[in-house]
């Protein structure tokens, strides 16, 4: 019988924690988030703005590079080897930091183009720009 009450007791606390701790916790992550650098992504390879391919899978990071590379070096005939998911250009980034010697940075996004809250992944280094696309006009 004593078990059983220390038991509920127990389940109660855990509860009660939980619903406390969770939205602290949660409010903490994205506080830290929105305290790391804010970028833009977009690239001008050909000429005019556009939105820049991300990955969401690491998986993918080696084709991601491998695209990217054959960009810059003209190649007009690309072709990608991961599934396609952009950044709009007027969207800013967060870099959470950089990998596979400061080609490929982590970010993450607050969205409102996608059903999620934010989308977390990677984007080649090169095309982060401090200040948005010249096309974009701040309301």
């Amino acid at each position: 019988m004593i078990k059983r009450k220390y038991l509920v007791y127990l389940l109660l606390a855990g509860v009660i924690s939980l619903f406390i701790g969770a939205p602290l916790i949660s409010k903490y992550y994205h506080r830290n988030i929105k305290s790391k650098q804010k970028m833009y992504c977009y690239e001008q390879y050909w000429g005019p703005v556009n939105p820049v391919l991300f990955v969401e899978n690491e998986n993918y990071i080696d084709s991601l590079i491998a695209y990217y590379k054959q960009l810059e070096n003209g190649d007009k005939h690309v072709i990608f080897n991961f599934p396609p998911s952009s950044i709009p250009t007027d969207t800013c980034v967060y870099v959470l930091g950089y990998e596979r010697d400061s080609t490929i940075a982590k970010i993450i996004c607050y969205d409102n183009w996608q059903s999620s809250f934010y989308v977390k992944g990677y984007v080649y280094s090169a095309t982060l720009h401090i200040k948005p696309p010249p096309s974009y006009k701040k309301n």
